[in-house]
């Protein structure tokens, strides 16, 4: 729709689909998940991606234009502070005990049996350890069926989130199957000690054996070791949690809206003075190359084929926009529209609005 009606779009590429194939046993598809992924994509303007790598990787197989957006974390909200000992002591733990957190979705495609090895290991040296998991998914039934001793919370959001996250001690993050992995900056933030694997958000973000450990890609012996050594040493996990919150700090949700709307700016191209009767002299317009569109009070309207042509009311359209406020999709409108696809998938109602008000601003 938005290609018919020449409005500029962008889509985020967020989830490796083509790898979730081979983990629900239908791997033969991954090429022809890939080739559709790319074919999705092409559509659109721009493809925004949350790590060079990524950009890397998806330009050299031919993803057309592929732009950088980076994640931010909300460091208010992922606080060592928000440490509750009595959470921990309904874990079952004393102050001095190890908590072991996943954060996510409990399927296949996030490789949790290494994770489970890993705290087995940690396990037979520390007997009161325990393994929390926060989420939902699949793989949950038969992982507490297999691991009676093991606590799950279910899904949370928010302060509860942000609570059980600072209640741990150790991150394990065996996923080799994110396009990033925004847990990562939210253990982090939390002042986690955090141990993945070296590509997506740990690749972009720790410095191996000063904010978080790096694993190779695969290594799981190395994987499990680094678990081990970090659970053994209660120092090293405290040094590495406070460097892993204080490298966090400057990831503000700010610096991403101002870099989305930079970015817009590039896909909605030139804006100049409104000339148009209604719109007044004071109105920028931002010219697509394609026919106008403004909302008239009753939904979009097409108003001519000429994009200097304007006639829409920049008030109403940040009305719409804010109605519009929990949906996915966000559209910004001027005369135009930028309709831009799964914006962040990890931001908050609150920072879309922000994004949504710093681009009308611009328009």
């Amino acid at each position: 729709h938005a290609a018919v009606g020449g409005i500029a779009a962008s889509t985020g590429f967020h989830t490796r689909f083509d790898d979730f194939a081979r983990h629900y046993g239908v791997g033969f598809l991954t090429p022809l998940v890939f080739a559709w992924l790319r074919h999705f994509h092409r559509l659109a303007a721009a493809t925004l991606v949350p790590t060079d790598e990524l950009a890397g990787f998806l330009r050299e197989r031919n993803f057309g234009d592929v732009r950088l957006l980076r994640r931010a974390v909300d460091t208010q909200l992922f606080d060592p502070v928000r440490r509750d000992a009595e959470l921990r002591r309904r874990w079952g733990l004393t102050p001095d005990d190890l908590a072991v957190i996943y954060v996510g979705r409990i399927a296949p495609e996030k490789n949790l049996e290494l994770g489970v090895r890993a705290f087995r290991a940690i396990q037979r040296e520390l007997p009161h350890a325990r393994y929390v998991f926060v989420g939902e998914g699949p793989a949950r039934a038969a992982l507490a069926a297999a691991n009676p001793d093991f606590i799950f919370t279910g899904p949370l959001r928010g302060d509860a989130l942000a609570r059980h996250f600072a209640c741990g001690d150790l991150f394990l993050f065996a996923s080799l199957t994110e396009t990033f992995g925004n847990v990562t900056l939210e253990a982090m933030a939390s002042g986690v000690a955090t141990v993945a694997f070296d590509y997506g958000a740990a690749k972009e973000h720790i410095d191996d054996g000063r904010t978080g450990r790096r694993i190779a890609p695969g290594n799981a012996d190395a994987f499990v070791a680094a678990a081990l050594k970090l659970a053994r040493s209660p120092d090293a996990r405290r040094a590495m949690a406070a460097a892993g919150r204080e490298a966090m700090l400057p990831l503000s949700p700010q610096s991403v809206t101002d870099h989305f709307a930079d970015l817009l700016a590039t896909l909605s191209g030139r804006t100049r003075p409104c000339t148009c009767a209604r719109g007044g002299a004071g109105v920028a317009c931002s010219l697509l190359r394609g026919p106008a569109w403004h909302w008239n009070g009753r939904g979009r309207k097409r108003l001519c084929d000429r994009p200097a042509a304007c006639a829409c009311s920049v008030p109403e359209c940040v009305k719409q926009v804010k109605a519009r406020i929990k949906c996915t999709d966000v559209e910004v409108a001027a005369n135009s529209i930028c309709l831009l696809d799964a914006l962040v998938a990890s931001t908050t109602a609150p920072f879309r609005l922000q994004v949504v008000e710093k681009v009308v601003s611009r328009l």
